[in-house]
């Protein structure tokens, strides 16, 4: 893990491979940035769903990015938002990401967290996914 220095950048959302990250440009060339402090689940449909919801926040636009590291695998890892919303946030509130316990302080992340299993939304209409995610089998 490389810290960042602070900076703030604005660039064109090229492609969402997945649910917790977007491919950008940045000096013409792609590059993904991994939303900050969210997990995935490892169900192959809510995988899909999650993807298909990040790409409807941030898909073919500019995203705002705050950088917070770059990862061992090259990946930026960032603080995002889309249309004006914080993408990692909204996805945790549709129940499409849980919060990265092991990386996160972000009270509105808990908070959407909270609200999406009181609403069983997502990951957490399944009781056997909610379930494996509770025990840590994510």
């Amino acid at each position: 893990m490389t810290p960042i220095a602070t900076t703030i950048f604005i660039a064109a959302v090229i492609g969402v491979p997945d649910g917790s990250s977007l491919t950008v440009t940045i000096n013409r060339q792609p590059v993904t940035v991994q939303l900050a402090e969210i997990e995935l689940p490892r169900n192959q449909r809510l995988l899909q769903q999650s993807r298909k919801a990040l790409a409807k926040l941030c898909g073919e636009r500019k995203a705002e990015m705050h950088p917070q590291f770059t990862g061992s695998d090259g990946r930026i890892v960032a603080q995002v938002g889309c249309a004006g919303k914080d993408a990692a946030v909204e996805q945790v509130r549709l129940g499409m990401a849980q919060v990265d316990d092991a990386h996160s302080t972000n009270r509105k992340l808990y908070e959407a967290q909270a609200d999406a299993r009181t609403a069983r939304r997502g990951l957490w209409a399944d009781p056997k996914v909610a379930a494996a995610w509770e025990r840590g089998n994510r």
